[in-house]
């Protein structure tokens, strides 16, 4: 009965969207081959001065052989209130991991991503790391990484285009203290290369309640700071998310 307690948190959506993805947390670990996914949905219908709703749906496959995965994921937001739109955001993410050793993972990875919101007409990244297991345990699994990251950013009623190379570091922590419930917390920091003082710090933490083998709730919080938005952007955003998974 704990978990149920929990499911009248997916009829609760607030969004201020982030200029990072986070795709950490979609690690899938298997000696066999196989597919696997799940469709998210999220909608929230609000009343203030305007009649406003809010859309989020998203998706994920992957395939996956001994010691390698590739990943396929994305996810589209919308905030509409009487015939305007407020926020309009989006992106798609393609990941692949090999394990080199029992310890050690090579990650190659590429990402489009769109935010009205902050400002972003288009943004890419591209990047290859690796990331390092800490940790042996099944119910408490900390990892750390490190890679080279490529970006190329267009920014709205901006006719400069912008890129620089990143390093992407970055520590992250899984639990599962009972079959049903998870917590996983993921800490990137992201400098230019060329420039320290041009930066970014990410925290992401989810609580993942399963509800049975095809349907998990989900509650994630994300924070960002970044030391160089664009004109008129905070340095600090946030995002608070809750809703629901079907596994397949």
């Amino acid at each position: 009965m704990f978990r149920f307690a929990y499911l009248f948190l997916f009829f609760f959506t607030q969004s201020l969207s982030a200029q990072i993805i986070i795709a950490e947390h979609r690690h899938i670990h298997s000696d066999s081959s196989g597919i696997e996914g799940s469709i998210s949905l999220n909608l929230s219908i609000q009343k203030t001065t305007k009649n406003l709703v809010s859309i989020s749906n998203g998706g994920r496959l992957t395939y996956f052989w001994p010691k390698q995965r590739i990943m396929l994921f994305g996810q589209y937001s919308l905030v509409k209130g009487e015939g305007e739109s407020f926020s309009n955001n989006g992106f798609a993410h393609l990941r692949y991991n090999k394990d080199l050793s029992e310890k050690i993972e090579l990650e190659i990875f590429t990402q489009s991503q769109f935010n009205k919101l902050t400002r972003i007409s288009q943004r890419w990244l591209n990047g290859i790391g690796a990331r390092f297991r800490l940790t042996e345990y099944e119910d408490a699994q900390f990892h750390f990484g490190i890679a080279y990251m490529n970006e190329y950013e267009k920014i709205i009623d901006e006719t400069d285009n912008l890129s620089a190379n990143r390093l992407n570091s970055y520590f992250s922590f899984n639990l599962d203290p009972y079959d049903d419930v998870s917590y996983k917390s993921i800490t990137y920091f992201q400098p230019r290369i060329t420039n320290w003082s041009d930066f970014r710090v990410l925290n992401q933490n989810e609580l993942t309640l399963v509800v049975n083998e095809n349907i998990e709730v989900n509650i994630r919080f994300l924070i960002i700071h970044d030391s160089a938005t664009p004109e008129g952007i905070p340095n600090l955003t946030y995002n608070l998310l809750n809703g629901l998974d079907y596994k397949f």
